[in-house]
């Protein structure tokens, strides 16, 4: 098997370790997912440098996102302790 590399170009959820895989068509405006474990990269580099030519807004709204999936994951009924 080949092993899938990502590199991140904005910071927040962690979605580029995941199996989903979100596609949004800016033109029929709809939004379509691919679930599959093929999708999850075996290496995922977080470079920081990438990041910084971010415009503000993008850079808030992607911490937003952070925010509220760590929120989402430890007020979750369906949490695990951190160990």
């Amino acid at each position: 098997m080949v092993p899938l590399i990502a590199v991140n170009t904005t910071a927040g959820t962690g979605s580029e370790g995941t199996k989903f895989t979100i596609i949004t068509d800016t033109e029929r405006k709809v939004k379509m997912a691919i679930v599959d474990k093929h999708v999850t990269p075996t290496l995922s580099i977080n470079n920081p440098e990438l990041m910084v030519s971010l415009p503000p807004s993008l850079t808030a709204a992607t911490g937003l996102d952070a925010l509220t999936h760590a929120i989402e994951a430890y007020v979750s009924t369906a949490a695990t302790p951190i160990y």
